[in-house]
């Protein structure tokens, strides 16, 4: 294969990346090897990958399209950015729409739909009989099959009158119309004053006895009988005319009595149109429990019917999928389809069934099913940027990414790789590393080439088990991960709740223990004195789409109430309202507070430069008047945590969630960074720190719950991590983690172990 030019990046200066002397980063990024990414959270290397690369093959490309009438995404700050392949950026860690199915996040579903447009056969959704269809020439082609001689009555069927259909007997009459077909029978209009008032009537339009040359006669009293019936018609013939045969311009179900509509992409789609609409997906009576739309029940291909495939596995589907027939038009699908599903296999997760909702899968199947939409789709001559796949995954499950990567790397395509995971990082070919520590203390490449040997850093020691009376006690029933059982955890010091991904880890914190301590339910023992739990699990951004760091942590109500509490702002009648950017009075009116001017561009991106009015600073420029210390609200809103630490460190309702950031690892964070630009890492971190404002105060009757703290974290910040929660444990706190990481299994006094929903030590 021909060896592929770098991407070459000269002074690139994105968020945290400063470089030697502040002239920003250098650096070439070999495109046929294996690259990963490391460093401390907050260091830069996502700055480079997603910030940088990705967001400047985004601006490119709808600069090619020339999108959204002359729309443009701003430049990243770099003085050079050379050979960049169109790039291809994912976020493995992220949360599922509310609507999101387990085929819907892999294509599978769409995929599946495509197939049934092109050949699937419609069938009765009731019957699960091939619908009549064909229009005009289908019947026709079926009337010539009968005994010639037969006598043929066309109808054009029609709601019957809820008023007797006095009007309509009037007007059929004026139009020639002379017999009408209702209760099994043929009636004169000369001698009916009435109609019935309720099902349907058919007006006879003509009546012939069929013979072969008749064709088309045939088709013009079809045509006829279609055209007054709306698309809808019926045949009677037989002896004394009993037999009715339907027929439609589109496919008709004789158990529903009507047409269905045409098959669309979007009603065969089971996150959206493809829901039955009677029951929102919840799978009553008027879809057979499925949960799905008739379009879905009324198409099957290769002989099974598609609502049938999709209430399977991915297994199930595979093996079907194997074994189907295709036609060579179909190649390209058929190569898709097949991939895909054979990347559910390879990364296990073939028992997971096509329309469980994601929301109740596991973090690492969510994490998977990721991986498997990124890996699925060919980039040759690309660059696909993976932003912590391995976060979720166990060893094994991250020993086989890193064989799925390197044959993406085969195929001709870039590969690059932020994570820590050992696996990944020792596997690759090339490792560029970033620090030297976070935020200031970051922003520079400290190592690049060969994937190095790192030492493990320290890491605190067990204590051991508390006395037999201390310890917590709980009995629970079976769930659908875990089989019932009894659990004992010790009081006061550090359990580590271990096993292989779908073991039933996080089940276990989350409807066993933290129902038992918050609501004692099956709490047998609680191993001295009353509990109270708190839980540390999301690494989605805490707060909505205008919260930032301080407001999230709960200081800057207090840093307001702070600057009203000043002579100058006594002086001009400003309250803490006044230093709001969420409130009309004292935020940029422009900007509205988010000190941003935003420009969408259709369904590609959204545009963002420092609104112009008040240069990203957020409020209104009569604030800048005010100081406290030195500084304006607006600059106290860009102080990172630790140098805002120093400037408050008198008041109390500051410092303490400050100082509770700074032991959760994320000092270097800005107060005014906005929570949706955070990793998952962060994110989770943050909550942590949320839990470490109140912890202190619970101390032994405190319980701490954490589900996969250590994922995507460095080791340093891993290790660092470690040693907060051992100061918690010293305080007399007990905490409960679940993470196979060696920072937090290492340092545990106690061990519970489940293996397939099942607690088979501890």
């Amino acid at each position: 294969m021909t060896a592929r030019p770098p991407v070459v990046m000269r002074g690139v200066r994105t968020n945290r990346l400063v470089g030697p002397d502040g002239q920003g980063v250098d650096l070439d990024l070999p495109l046929d090897r294996l690259v990963v990414m490391t460093g401390p959270s907050g260091s830069g290397k996502s700055s480079l990958a997603l910030d940088t690369l990705a967001a400047e093959s985004r601006r490119r490309m709808l600069d090619a399209l020339g999108a959204a009438r002359g729309a443009r995404l701003p430049r990243p700050p770099a003085a050079l950015i050379a050979n960049l392949p169109s790039t291809r950026a994912v976020i493995v860690d992220g949360r599922p729409r509310a609507e999101a199915v387990v085929c819907g996040a892999t294509e599978l579903g769409g995929l599946l739909a495509a197939l049934a447009l092109l050949r699937g056969e419609r069938r009765c959704p009731v019957e699960d009989l091939p619908l009549a269809s064909g229009g005009r020439e289908g019947l026709v082609r079926a009337l010539l099959e009968r005994p010639e001689g037969e006598i043929l009555v066309f109808c054009a069927p029609r709601p019957a009158p809820a008023d007797g259909g006095v009007a309509l007997l009037e007007e059929l009459r004026r139009n020639g119309v002379l017999r009408v077909h209702f209760g099994g029978s043929l009636h004169r209009l000369d001698e009916l004053e009435r109609l019935p008032s309720r099902g349907t009537i058919g007006l006879v339009l003509d009546r012939l006895r069929l013979r072969a040359d008749q064709g088309d006669r045939l088709r013009e009293a079809a045509e006829q009988a279609l055209r007054a019936g709306a698309g809808q018609a019926y045949v009677l013939a037989g002896e004394a005319l009993q037999t009715v045969i339907p027929f439609a311009d589109r496919p008709f179900s004789a158990a529903l009595g009507r047409a269905l509509d045409p098959l669309r992409a979007d009603g065969l789609d089971p996150e959206s149109r493809g829901r039955c609409a009677g029951c929102a997906g919840q799978g009553c009576a008027t879809c057979a429990e499925s949960g799905l739309s008739e379009a879905i029940r009324s198409v099957a291909i290769g002989g099974r019917r598609l609502d049938l495939l999709l209430r399977g596995t991915l297994v199930e589907l595979e093996a079907w999928w194997s074994a189907a027939p295709y036609r060579d038009e179909d190649a390209v699908l058929h190569k898709l389809l097949g991939r895909i599903l054979q990347l559910h296999l390879t990364l296990g997760l073939g028992p997971l069934p096509l329309l469980r909702p994601l929301g109740s899968c596991a973090a690492s199947e969510i994490a998977r099913l990721r991986l498997i939409s990124a890996l699925s789709e060919e980039l040759p001559g690309g660059l696909l940027i993976l932003d912590e796949p391995a976060a979720r995954l166990d060893p094994a499950q991250a020993e086989t990414l890193l064989g799925l990567l390197r044959a993406r790397v085969a195929e001709g395509c870039g590969v690059l790789v932020v994570d820590h995971a050992p696996t990944l990082r020792l596997g690759a070919d090339w490792e560029v590393a970033f620090g030297p520590g976070a935020g200031l203390a970051g922003g520079q490449v400290v190592y690049q080439g060969p994937p190095r040997a790192i030492p493990q850093p320290s890491l605190p020691s067990p204590l051991g088990p508390p006395p037999t009376e201390a310890w917590i006690t709980v009995e629970y029933s079976p769930t659908q991960a875990l089989q019932a059982g009894q659990l004992r955890i010790p009081r006061g010091r550090w359990t580590a709740v271990l096993g292989e991904n779908g073991a039933g880890k996080s089940t276990l914190l989350h409807d066993v223990l933290l129902p038992a301590i918050r609501e004692g339910q099956g709490l047998l023992s609680a191993g001295g004195g009353p509990l109270t739990p708190w839980i540390v699990d999301d690494r989605r951004p805490p707060g909505g789409p205008r919260s930032v760091v301080a407001t999230v942590i709960g200081v800057w109500s207090h840093v307001r109430a702070a600057l009203a509490a000043t002579r100058e702002a006594h002086e001009r009648g400003w309250g803490p309202e006044r230093f709001s950017f969420n409130r009309a009075g004292g935020r940029c009116e422009t900007c509205e507070g988010t000190g941003e001017e935003r420009t969408d561009i259709g369904d590609w991106a959204t545009g963002a430069a420092p609104c112009p009015s008040c240069g990203g600073a957020r409020f209104a420029p009569e604030l800048d008047a005010l100081r406290w210390r030195g500084h304006t609200i607006a600059d106290l809103l860009r102080l990172d945590v630790m140098t805002a630490l120093d400037v408050f460190s008198t008041n109390v309702r500051i410092a303490g969630p400050l100082k509770a950031l700074c032991r959760a690892g994320l000092g270097y964070l800005g107060l005014g960074q906005r929570t949706d630009t955070l990793s998952g890492g962060e994110a989770q971190r943050l909550s942590l720190a949320q839990a470490l404002t109140t912890a202190d105060r619970a101390a032994s009757g405190g319980v701490l719950l954490l589900d996969s703290p250590g994922a995507g974290l460095h080791e340093a910040d891993a290790s660092a991590l470690a040693w907060t929660l051992d100061e918690l444990r010293a305080a007399g706190l007990t905490i409960v983690v679940a993470d196979p990481g060696r920072a937090f299994t290492a340092p545990a006094d106690h061990r519970v172990v489940l293996r397939g929903g099942r607690l088979v030590e501890s």
